[in-house]
């Protein structure tokens, strides 16, 4: 079903200071940069940074989530639910593609994506 990560991303209070950080101290070569969200070149997956939220739809305290590709977003999302996973009933848009959030078994948030 998953077929690899595709994007990691930290939530961050300060846009320009974790950028700094993860360009010039990580040496991550700069893909994409925004107020809202900074992406790395990390090789296949995505190392992005997310303008803090102030609500998680889960709850979760994490700071770092992963999103796992899939091919097929409504069949993963079926599965995952046919399983008893707590998963979203809606998807929603993003740039090249379309993201369902689920929780893992320790309330952890995660997200699937089907791009385009």
């Amino acid at each position: 079903m998953v077929e690899g990560i595709d994007t990691v991303f930290c939530q961050v209070e300060d846009m320009d200071r974790a950028t700094t950080f993860y360009r010039d101290a990580l040496g991550l070569e700069l893909g994409y940069a925004s107020p809202y969200w900074t992406s790395f070149k990390t090789g296949s997956t995505t190392l992005a940074l997310h303008h803090r939220m102030n609500e998680s739809p889960f709850g979760s305290k994490s700071n770092f989530l992963a999103i796992l590709s899939v091919a097929d977003l409504l069949a993963a999302q079926t599965k995952l639910k046919e399983a008893g996973v707590w998963c979203a009933d809606e998807f929603h848009d993003v740039p090249g593609g379309k993201i369902c959030d689920f929780r893992d078994t320790e309330g952890n948030a995660l997200q699937l994506i089907q791009r385009f």
